[in-house]
């Protein structure tokens, strides 16, 4: 009887701020929920607990369907959950039921493992004093590779299905961590086994966009996706990029692509910090997932075994012999703090901008055509992308090769006081900002491309870094313009005039 008064009491606690308990039926199983911890467009997520004395206490996740679309999107995640349930790298699913909900909707709803131990954001990151999510201490290789192994199985296991099921939003905030210390996959609401083939419809290619808008995270969508005009094919190897992503994220604590800018993943404008220290072997595999075709990333089942022989070979852990930064890195390194209890995507992107890893050396190469990857001989690096039709991307002859000749060719001489203006302010930035808005929507394009291959020396003596930190600012702020003026002009439809 005490037990039934306080949880009476318990729900009239809840009632006063304005959330209202639900209980839900899962077989002969019976929760409540008891306090809302997430929710998106469409779905919510509840702590919960069972309807018994010392009850036990799950996580229970509604997907309202008001359509097709999302009720087939809330069946093949409660399909995942039950085909995974109980298998290592996946949380855990208790049941799932459905029952009528408003407007003539169906409520889908997952019993689902609780996890008390964040993500991985709480791996990656910390909070300090004021509640701010700060870089946290490196991790060590052997840590990192344990964790992301963990998740690379599961990812695995999802490709190897037939049809391949891919996870379509892998992110740090999507990885768990339970009770006994595992990570564990979630949020199987972007999940699917559609194909974008390379020879699709306008229509078709259309449909897709708007899924990838939906359904996947800015920052850790693959050059496919980004841009369809590339006329990749858009399967289970967006994972890969993903995971490729949250490697880096766990080796260097900040994010490859902070600043959320599609210029910047198509440039692959991101680097291997200089003194790393994880050995070649752990930068090889960030640089295989990062490859842009996705023909050249290895499978997810081939990057697993490469993880388990480095650790059943315990590696020893070498720093990196990186040469200094070659390029500048479209990185932001300023950014708002976030305010809110549980970081997002954007938290991490910001607490990864606001100190981003020194002393880069870009990863971005030249035309020099790259050979098919290979076990034994991963690809070191991926060509920026090209596209038919389109002014986003660096001009070939423009492209840096590391030895500043295509900036020379471009009137762009390397300086070698970077605490002087560089040659590019000279004849782009000295502009005021009405001429440069004044440009035509090509020309502009082009402007930014000449300021975004620049090529840099080593760091002289007496750098100095805030200055330089303003200038990466500056740099990623006017590619994100750019960019906008790029969606501008590309989606608008064409009009062609009649001669007089």
């Amino acid at each position: 009887m005490s037990w039934l008064i306080g949880k009476a009491l318990e729900a009239a606690s809840t009632l006063s701020t304005g959330f209202v308990p639900q209980m839900i039926s899962f077989g002969n199983l019976q929760v409540v929920t008891t306090a809302l911890l997430a929710e998106g467009g469409y779905s919510y997520v509840y702590s919960a607990r069972e309807m018994v004395a010392a009850g036990k206490v799950f996580a229970v996740k509604k997907v309202l369907a008001q359509d097709a679309e999302t009720r087939a999107i809330a069946e093949m995640e409660s399909r995942v959950l039950r085909d995974f349930n109980g298998t290592p790298g996946f949380v855990s699913c208790y049941g799932t039921t459905e029952r009528a909900g408003p407007n003539g909707s169906t409520e889908f709803w997952m019993l689902l493992e609780y996890c008390p131990n964040g993500s991985l954001i709480d791996l990656v990151y910390r909070k300090d004093a004021t509640g701010a999510y700060e870089r946290g201490p490196a991790l060590s290789q052997e840590r990192v590779l344990e964790v992301f192994e963990a998740v690379v199985g599961a990812v695995a296991k999802m490709h190897a299905l037939s049809p391949p099921v891919a996870h379509r939003d892998l992110k740090l905030e999507n990885i768990l961590c339970t009770d006994d210390g595992r990570f564990v996959l979630c949020d199987f609401g972007s999940a699917t086994t559609h194909v974008l083939l390379a020879g699709r419809s306008k229509r078709e290619a259309a449909e897709e966009d708007e899924r990838i808008a939906k359904y996947s995270t800015q920052m850790y969508r693959a050059p496919e996706m980004i841009d369809l005009h590339l006329g990749h094919v858009v399967d289970e190897r967006v994972d890969v990029w993903a995971l490729g992503c949250i490697l880096y994220a766990l080796c260097f604590g900040a994010h490859p692509f902070p600043a959320e800018s599609s210029l910047q993943i198509l440039n692959m404008a991101y680097c291997i910090p200089a003194g790393s220290p994880y050995s070649e072997n752990v930068h090889d595999l960030v640089r295989a997932m990062l490859s842009s075709p996705p023909s050249e990333r290895p499978p997810a089942a081939e990057m697993l075994k490469r993880i388990r022989d480095m650790r059943a070979r315990r590696h020893t852990t070498m720093p990196s012999s990186s040469p200094p930064n070659r390029r500048v890195s479209a990185i932001s390194s300023s950014s708002s703090t976030p305010s809110s209890s549980t970081p997002t995507a954007r938290d991490s992107a910001s607490a990864a901008a606001s100190s981003g890893p020194a002393g880069c050396r870009s990863e971005a190469r030249s035309t020099a055509k790259r050979k098919p990857h290979s076990a034994t001989s991963p690809p070191h690096s991926a060509t920026s992308p090209g596209s038919s039709g389109t002014a986003k991307l660096r001009p070939r002859d423009l492209t840096d090769r590391g030895d500043g000749a295509s900036s020379r060719a471009a009137g762009l001489e390397p300086s070698s006081d970077l605490s002087q203006p560089a040659p590019f302010e000279a004849s782009f930035g000295a502009a005021s900002e009405a001429t440069f808005d004044a440009m035509p929507p090509a020309n502009a394009i082009m402007a930014g491309s000449l300021r975004a291959s620049r090529s840099v020396p080593s760091l002289p003596k007496g750098f100095d870094a805030q200055r330089w930190q303003h200038a990466v600012a500056e740099i990623t702020r006017r590619a994100q313009r750019l960019d906008a003026i790029e969606r501008r002009l590309f989606r608008q439809p064409m009009r062609m005039g009649s001669a007089a």
